[in-house]
């Protein structure tokens, strides 16, 4: 399956190469100037410069909800014409852009999923105990902010709580994070 920009730009090769070898130009000034008789004829609300602004009027994200512009579907059915048959329409094209744009769109997601959270059970758990460790890591870049009395917090070397288990990470974010902003807010406050 082709996707929706390959098709487009073949297409438009192929039309191209038809005008260079029936006039010896390049096919863009017959294009233009409309000399070729076997030119499309294109209404002016499908025409390819006002398909994204139609999306833009129904909304890109209602791709996600599997709703395409009616537009799309036009310049669809001006292209297939009179070989339309039932397997191949415009609204079976839109379909399957739809079901291919879905497609695509849970694949990269789905990538990223795996890169955010591990692609097994020890990738996921190195992921959480990299996230702790960045929690921990920014709470302390709060000590010199917090007062003496709480400063004992940091004596452990940030490299040393790396190594903690993620049980014991956790349980560190849980009983200071708190205290630490909020005396760091306070100290602010006073300054």
């Amino acid at each position: 399956m082709k996707c929706l920009e390959e098709t487009v730009h073949v297409r438009f090769a192929q039309e191209v190469e038809l005008l260079r070898r029936r006039d010896g130009s390049d096919g863009n000034d017959a294009w233009r100037n409309q000399e070729c008789p076997d030119k499309p004829t294109i209404q002016s609300s499908s025409r390819p410069e006002n398909l994204a602004p139609a999306q833009e009027a129904t909304s890109w994200t209602h791709l996600f909800k599997g709703q395409i512009s009616e537009q799309w579907v036009k310049r669809q059915r001006d292209h297939i014409g009179n070989k339309a048959t039932k397997k191949n329409d415009a609204l079976n094209w839109a379909t399957t852009v739809i079901e291919h744009f879905l497609t695509r769109w849970f694949k990269v997601w789905d990538q990223r999923h795996l890169d955010c959270h591990g692609h097994d059970c020890q990738g996921r758990a190195n992921k959480l105990k990299d996230v702790a460790f960045r929690e921990i890591a920014h709470l302390c870049t709060f000590e010199e902010a917090v007062p003496e009395e709480i400063r004992w917090l940091f004596q452990t070397p940030l490299e040393e709580c790396l190594h903690w288990p993620l049980f014991r990470q956790r349980a560190w974010i849980s009983n200071w994070e708190n205290i630490i902003k909020k005396e760091c807010a306070a100290q602010m406050e006073t300054w």
